[in-house]
């Protein structure tokens, strides 16, 4: 009688969002044009914070299902994804080499990737604001109350609903650094961590322990 079994793949859908932004830069690109690129920034920066997201997610869930029981996997994990984004990049190197190594937060490729989660931040939770324009209250003698509108503010209004769309939402950076300090995260640290040799970087540091101190108790 046939037995049926379940094999269990991990898909690491993270593959699939470097391959995106890869095939994107070739397509457009590969150093992105920021006058025109603008129309680009927004889904760009997007899916690159979606690619880091997706990574640090990955390799934590497969760190865990591989050294430890399926029970304390799920447990353990369960903790770890509910992090910040922010957390995520700040732990994932303690996490995956036992607290060896830290990443180093003076680095330009942690610190272009905070403000990638900045700005993600940003514009996944953007709000409108209103614009203030100048008026004033007048009273006449016969106590008859006005109000008194900058003659040009139609014309502001109207030349604002005019203007060229800025689909860049006042992003004018170099989008494309984003992606490269993300490859640049897999150079320096998920492709060469566990290898024998591995002995960290100006991007992955050492972690220090504290000086064992010993304290005499007197009776």
């Amino acid at each position: 009688m046939d037995k049926k079994v379940y094999l269990r793949h991990f898909q690491s859908f993270y593959d699939t969002y470097l391959d995106i932004l890869t095939e994107y830069r070739d397509k457009n690109g590969y150093f992105l044009n920021k006058k025109e690129s603008q129309l680009h920034t927004v889904p760009f920066i997007l899916t690159t914070a979606s690619a880091l997201e997706c990574t640090l997610n990955d390799h934590i869930i497969e760190f865990y299902y591989k050294n430890y029981n399926e029970e304390n996997a799920k447990l353990l994990t369960k903790g770890l994804l509910s992090m910040s984004l922010r957390g995520k990049l700040e732990n994932i190197i303690s996490i995956l080499t036992f607290n060896k190594y830290i990443i180093n937060t003076n680095h330009k490729v942690y610190q272009i990737l905070i403000e990638l989660i900045k700005t993600r931040n940003n514009l996944v939770h953007n709000k409108s604001d209103f614009e203030i324009y100048e008026a004033y209250i007048k009273e006449d003698n016969e106590n008859n109350i006005s109000i008194d509108i900058d003659e040009n503010f139609s014309d502001k209004i109207d030349n604002k609903l005019n203007s060229k769309i800025d689909y860049s939402l006042g992003i004018k950076r170099d989008i494309g650094e984003y992606h490269d300090a993300l490859e640049k995260l897999f150079e320096l640290f998920f492709n060469i961590y566990e290898d024998e040799n591995f002995l960290g970087n100006k991007l992955v540091l050492q972690l220090k322990l504290k000086n064992n101190i010993t304290f005499n108790v007197i009776n």
